[in-house]
């Protein structure tokens, strides 16, 4: 379960046109940009077993994220749509103790990056999001593959090859030694197995992009 609150530091509402039946629509603009914060919690069901060298407890957990990202338009489409790509500023994500699980601030511009499709209506489509692989002894920041609207997730021997961006102590949420602000605009394929009980938070804040969507 998810709940999400948002600020916006520029309004959609600048996109809004009235059409001439009284219907809402977007009028991307290409070359704009909107940039939001937001706030978004997971509630996920713990195993016995526990997570990321937390205590082994079963029931639900839940997780903040608070993040920084902006939208940008490159490209509209004859039918109204628009090309564009998402930008993940900086964020945060704490447990329901307020630990941190893993943080980092002032990312380099364009870093982790995910390109959508959007329609007049407000409907995000992305082929590939940016989320946090949480296992015993270990966060990682990975991009992964959307295949028909679910989250790819390989069970083959040799894993899924992803995008790995960088990697947490999830006992602070600090990053390990090798990674830094820097070395994250330049991430690594690597073939990582998704385990059964590896957890994910989305980076993406799909909560938020749905709330902008017209009736």
């Amino acid at each position: 379960m998810k709940n999400l609150f948002a600020v916006s530091t520029l309004l959609f509402v600048l996109a809004l046109q009235l059409k001439a039946q009284n219907t809402l629509a977007y009028k991307w603009q290409a070359n704009s940009t909107y940039t939001f914060k937001a706030i978004q919690n997971d509630r996920i069901k713990m195993g016995g077993g526990g997570m990321m060298g937390m205590m082994a407890i079963a029931g639900d957990m839940e997780f903040k994220t608070e993040s920084v990202f902006t939208l940008k338009i490159d490209q509209v489409m004859p039918n109204g749509s628009a090309k564009g790509s998402f930008y993940l500023l900086n964020f945060k994500s704490t447990d329901d103790k307020g630990n941190v699980i893993a943080s980092i601030s002032n990312l380099p511009k364009e870093a982790i990056e995910a390109d959508f499709i959007v329609d007049k209506k407000g409907n995000f489509t992305f082929t590939e999001i940016p989320i946090l692989l949480c296992r015993e002894g270990s966060t990682l920041l990975v991009e992964t593959k959307i295949e028909k609207g679910e989250m790819a997730a390989s069970a083959e021997a040799d894993g899924e090859r992803v995008t790995l961006f960088a990697e947490f102590n999830p006992k602070n949420g600090s990053l390990k030694a090798g990674y830094n602000v820097a070395t994250i605009s330049k991430p690594k394929p690597k073939a990582i197995t998704v385990k059964e009980d590896d957890e994910t938070i989305d980076l993406l804040p799909t909560d938020f992009l749905d709330l902008l969507q017209l009736h």
